[in-house]
């Protein structure tokens, strides 16, 4: 999926960075995987009847996309909503899905949800495809080691048991002429019902939405108010609030609750997991439905040590 979001690049009281004017950011945006590194067999490998899936079509057009977005904007992100691995054809899965990993790099992923096959082999298994490493008992099979996604997965809900700190990064924030954006990720809050529970034991699940909600509450308070939200619960049915509200929590589980509420200054949403293609194409109605979307947030510091980190840093929160 192609969106493209235009934001007024204005600060607080009046003022304009960069000129002032409109800028433009381009999402590339794709979900659900599953390691398909080969064209998959039957249905699941073709589009409106035609043979489209494996990594080489994705990725030939992910790379059309981006030079075609670049002619209007900078500002390209390529991002995932989760389950880049997971239920693996063995292409991928006889290698612990570190194909996919590195193909996502040369792809020019920037970040993704973690989705519920991230932890099909257990949280610490989904840390070393992050981090990089061999696997402690297969080794590193093709023999020239495995350094870890360049992309960041993003979990805004998942946390250590002991601790209470985040397994991952909750978010990262990138700037698009003077306006701070910040990307969140938040993981299927009911993954410890469909994965091994062994794997998982020392880590939780959140509420979907009051983790988002706290992230925002912080990124807000960082001077980011335009926010992407990859979201891996696609059973969840957001709905907007007016702009003073904050989010709503129903459940720990929006999928089985129905409608929760999503952040004013949140601009676009990708969800994943069901595997079907569903859009809100109108420019106008609700933030959450458009794509063109106009978002607004304070000056940036003027100090470039003062800005929120614009590298791959683990940025804890």
């Amino acid at each position: 999926m192609h969106l493209r979001l235009r934001l007024p690049a204005h600060g607080c009281g009046g003022h304009t960075g960069h000129g002032g004017g409109t800028a433009t950011a381009h999402l590339l945006a794709f979900n659900d995987f599953h390691g398909a590194i080969d064209p998959p067999s039957g249905s699941g490998g073709l589009v409106n009847g035609t043979p489209a899936g494996g990594a080489e079509y994705l990725a030939t057009w992910v790379k059309r996309l981006r030079r075609e977005a670049r002619q209007s904007s900078d500002a390209v992100f390529t991002v995932s909503a989760g389950d880049l691995v997971g239920a693996s054809p063995l292409v991928s899965a006889a290698f612990q899905d570190e194909p996919t990993i590195e193909i996502m790099d040369a792809l020019g992923l920037d970040f993704s949800a973690v989705g519920n096959h991230e932890f099909d082999e257990g949280v610490e298994e989904l840390l070393r495809l992050d981090r990089g490493g061999c696997h402690p008992t297969e080794g590193c099979a093709d023999g020239d080691g495995f350094a870890g996604a360049r992309f960041t997965y993003l979990a805004a809900n998942v946390t250590w048991r002991d601790t209470g700190s985040r397994v991952l990064p909750p978010a990262q924030i990138r700037w698009i002429r003077g306006v701070p954006v910040g990307f969140v990720g938040v993981s299927y809050a009911a993954t410890p019902t469909i994965v091994n529970p062994a794997g998982i034991s020392t880590v939780a699940f959140g509420d979907e939405a009051r983790a988002a909600n706290e992230v925002a509450a912080r990124l807000g308070r960082l001077g980011v108010h335009a926010l992407v939200l990859l979201l891996h619960d696609a059973g969840a049915s957001p709905r907007p609030r007016a702009p003073t509200s904050s989010w709503r929590t129903a459940s720990a589980t929006p999928a089985a609750a129905g409608p929760w509420t999503i952040p004013a200054a949140t601009s676009a949403i990708l969800t994943s997991s069901t595997h079907r293609s569903r859009r809100s194409p109108t420019s106008t109605g609700p933030p959450w439905r458009r794509w063109r979307t106009a978002w607004s947030a304070p000056s940036p510091p003027t100090s470039p040590e003062r800005r929120p980190p614009a590298a791959r840093a683990r940025w804890e929160m």
